[in-house]
């Protein structure tokens, strides 16, 4: 296992353990709050939690994917 899986799955394991909602949240919902903690090295996952609880699923996965089409852009500019 490389060193960056490993650092993904630990990071994964944080989130998991710092969730307060597990009894509501589906598992789609928990999956895409350790995307985006992961992906944006977000350290709130309690404001993440409830965004994606509040918001849903598909609207957060839609700014996931605007964030990260604009965080490639301005990489590609520099």
């Amino acid at each position: 296992m490389s060193s960056t899986t490993e650092q993904g799955d630990k990071f994964r394991i944080k989130v998991l353990k710092s969730l307060e909602l597990t009894d509501l949240l589906q598992y789609d919902e928990i999956d895409l709050i350790c995307r985006i903690c992961i992906c944006l090295n977000e350290p709130n996952v309690k404001l993440i939690e409830r965004v994606v609880h509040r918001k849903g699923v598909k609207f957060c996965e839609g700014v996931l994917e605007e964030t990260q089409v604009t965080f490639s852009i301005i990489l590609l500019m520099f």
